[in-house]
């Protein structure tokens, strides 16, 4: 059985196996490869690409087409033509001491080394609800948000066989905590949840609407939707169960209702961390993959997963970025790629890639080994 690009991942998130278990990279924010990483990969290939950042903040790049064909990957990332990230790097401005303030009111600085960090959360401190009525909110309707996206994913659709991703905004968790502060924003949680309750409504609000025009625009070229939305640590949830259904549940049924009625795509939610705890809940709201299951999490057992929720959601990632992608052989890569496909390929449901960005201290060898283990491996019988 030999298959397209996009009916082999379809069949991946449908849980059914196909030829072989498809692989991602730069199909999302979050399955792509950082700056360095990239650079000394395509000198290890000796390919003429170009560089594309498309997540400044975590200089995330967009891998030219040579890489991707290289590794024959399945996806590709749908994104603005000029890689301006929908709610985080829409229209910044640079301040005179280097740091950017984005279109939320978010300030972002930057060291010598490392990726940016959030300098300035502009609703931290003493704000009331009746202070959101007045805030100065990103504009959804601004028609340059949304330019080029329909060219782009109609010659994808019509002139490719690769499945589309398309981007969905930043929801309430992350960027309400970006807005509020992690201090504030826990003590909210615990204490104010009225407020906090008001806070994502606002943001979710001008997700929804964002969310649809976007869907205007390419809803019928688009295979699948990348939601990302962090509610964990490493070692637990960032909050309780009960807090999570009562507060941001909800607010996650909404975004995938839309999704779903304005297209056919399935969703791919990414949430790092330990986030074993809410599975069902995910699944039971829409969510058709999980990204990026990190398996050095607490609970994040792949045996486990798979047995526990294999038959109702497939699993997007899962290849082991905080030890063996930056630490371990080519020879590691490669059991680590094969122990994962075993667990999670079978019967279908897994769609190979990193946990997460390949990071810059993820050598060349690394990378080339574990899309050739998935292509040594991949293959069902």
């Amino acid at each position: 059985m030999s298959l397209t690009h996009r009916e082999r991942v379809l069949r991946a998130i449908e849980r059914r196996e196909s030829d072989r278990v498809p692989v991602d990279l730069g199909g999302t924010y979050a399955t792509s490869i950082s700056l360095r990483a990239y650079e000394n990969l395509i000198g290890h290939l000796r390919l003429e690409a170009t560089t594309n950042i498309v997540r400044k903040w975590a200089n995330v790049v967009q891998p030219d087409e040579k890489v991707l064909r290289h590794f024959d990957i399945d996806t590709r990332m749908i994104v603005s033509r000029s890689g301006a990230e929908w709610n985080e790097w829409w229209k910044v401005k640079r301040l005179p001491d280097g740091s950017f303030l984005d279109e939320w009111g978010i300030i972002w600085g930057k060291p010598d080394t490392g990726n940016y960090f959030i300098k300035k959360s502009p609703l931290a401190g003493d704000v009331a609800i009746k202070d959101l009525e007045t805030y100065p909110w990103p504009n959804p309707d601004d028609p340059e948000r949304y330019y080029g996206l329909k060219e782009q994913a109609r010659a994808l659709k019509e002139g490719t066989d690769y499945a589309l991703i398309a981007m969905f905004p930043r929801p309430v968790v992350s960027l309400s905590q970006f807005l509020r502060g992690y201090e504030d924003w826990f003590l909210d949680m615990a204490a104010n949840p009225g407020f906090l309750e008001a806070l994502m409504d606002k943001i979710l609000d001008i997700d929804l609407k964002v969310g649809k025009r976007l869907f205007e625009a390419i809803g019928k070229y688009v295979d699948l939707v990348f939601v990302h939305d962090d509610l964990a640590t490493q070692e637990s949830l960032m909050f309780s169960p009960e807090h999570y259904r009562e507060i941001v549940k909800p607010r996650h049924q909404k975004i995938f209702n839309l999704i779903k009625t304005h297209s056919d795509a399935k969703v791919i939610y990414h949430c790092d961390g330990a986030i074993f705890p809410l599975m069902n809940d995910f699944i039971e709201i829409g969510v058709d993959a999980l990204n990026p299951v990190q398996v050095s999490a607490e609970g994040m057992d792949t045996g486990a997963l798979k047995r526990e929720f294999g038959d109702r959601l497939s699993f997007w990632g899962g290849i082991d970025t905080h030890q063996v992608l930056p630490d371990g052989s080519p020879e590691d890569v490669r059991e680590e790629v094969k122990k994962q496909i075993e667990i999670l390929g079978k019967g279908g449901g897994y769609i190979l890639a990193a946990v997460h960005n390949i990071q810059d201290d993820v050598k060349p060898e690394n990378i080339v080994a574990m899309f050739e283990a998935a292509k040594e491996f991949g293959n069902y019988d």
